[in-house]
């Protein structure tokens, strides 16, 4: 989640000539949004509540949920 709050800032930042400021938030809102429509939170403690902090199913939920970043991000930045 982190990681693509930043690659928004990147992009949509004030400073970025695709966007600014307000369009940088906007992707910013869409995107949690978007990610709370299949995961019901953003915290990690919440996330991964339930799971051994190294075990395998907690790597593999993990994993699936970085991939589910990656999908929202890349809808939001396609069609700038």
């Amino acid at each position: 989640i982190a990681g693509s709050q930043m690659v928004l800032g990147y992009l949509y930042g004030r400073d970025n000539k695709f966007g600014n400021e307000v369009l940088a938030r906007e992707k910013a809102r869409k995107f949690i949004e978007e990610f709370k429509k299949s995961h019901k939170a953003t915290c990690c403690r919440v996330l991964t509540s339930g799971f051994d902090m190294f075990s395998k199913e907690r790597k593999e939920h993990c994993k699936t949920m970085v991939e589910d970043c990656s999908k929202i991000l890349y809808e939001l930045i396609e069609n700038k």
